[in-house]
């Protein structure tokens, strides 16, 4: 019965981590309605880092702060970058291709692996990758259509955008594998997180500031809402949700939340009106074949 309850609540838990990570695309499109790219990323960054004070509090001796260089690099590439990229990018591509091209990321953290960090490349993760990466062009192509990419129609700046926040994941990953393997992960993130949102709260205070209108005023509050949950459930509560996920299973099945995310983006970009064609979702199962087949 002990066994059956802690399935339970490892299924439970990845479904809650699917939700949440698949949410954050298009609370981003949300945010867009009054915000701009960088008023996202501060104010993200700010309630996130808010929001890990707490177990600062309580924890703050065991927060592994000789490797302070390190803990910044992963805040950076795991949190910081992409969260000012992925609203770049959704300035000009919907949430549902974001999130398609999000996908990449087990590939991508691979590929860090092998070029940064000199980690084995096994034949099927090579062909994993070499798929992946044909997915995702094909993904584009499907969107903007391949006589227009000649035409300058392909969003390239905005597209690369995503694909670089992606890479970020990536980096962050591999530093993490590399110097906190044997670190509670939850300090890592309170090191790396805490300092970002100090950043982020100077952000908004002196640089950007935050908006006071938008189209309507319930646009604006549907901005500052989905900012705001952001930063707390889709930075914050998904950490939390990640660790518990490990703890509750392993490292493997955990990873499975990266075939789940783009399908729950999908969904919500539909019920969001963005266009997402037949095309589109054949291409995004090719990427996730790659996934598979780098992991097999």
């Amino acid at each position: 019965m002990a066994q059956l309850t802690r399935s339970v609540q490892a299924w439970g838990t990845l479904a809650a981590l699917a939700l949440v990570w698949g949410s954050s695309y298009i609370l981003i499109k949300k945010g867009l309605l009054a915000f701009e790219p960088r008023q996202i990323g501060y104010l993200r960054l700010a309630v996130a880092g808010l929001a890990f004070v707490p177990p600062l509090l309580v924890r703050w001796r065991e927060v592994p702060v000789h490797k302070w260089g390190w803990l910044l690099l992963v805040g950076i590439t795991g949190t910081g970058l992409p969260s000012f990229l992925f609203p770049f990018a959704q300035q000009a591509i919907s949430s549902s291709l974001a999130a398609a091209l999000s996908s990449l990321t087990p590939l991508l953290t691979l590929l860090v692996g092998v070029l940064v960090f000199r980690s084995a490349l096994r034949s099927r993760q090579a062909q994993g990758i070499a798929i992946g990466l044909v997915g995702a062009l094909l993904l584009v192509g499907a969107r903007y259509g391949w006589a227009s990419l000649g035409e300058g129609g392909w969003p390239l700046l905005y597209i690369g955008a995503a694909v670089a926040a992606t890479a970020c994941y990536a980096t962050s990953s591999n530093v993490v594998k590399a110097q906190f393997s044997e670190t509670d992960p939850l300090l890592v993130t309170i090191g790396a997180m805490v300092p970002l949102g100090v950043f982020g709260l100077c952000g908004v205070l002196f640089v950007t500031g935050l908006p006071t209108e938008a189209g309507t005023t319930q646009e604006l509050y549907v901005a500052y809402g989905a900012v705001v949950f952001l930063g707390l459930i889709g930075t914050a509560l998904a950490s939390w949700l990640f660790f518990r996920l490990v703890q509750l299973t392993e490292p493997v099945f955990a990873s499975t939340v990266s075939y789940l995310v783009p399908v729950v983006a999908l969904a919500w970009g539909l019920l969001d009106d963005e266009t997402v064609t037949t095309a589109m979702s054949a291409a995004l199962l090719v990427i996730l074949f790659g996934v598979y087949r780098a992991r097999k």
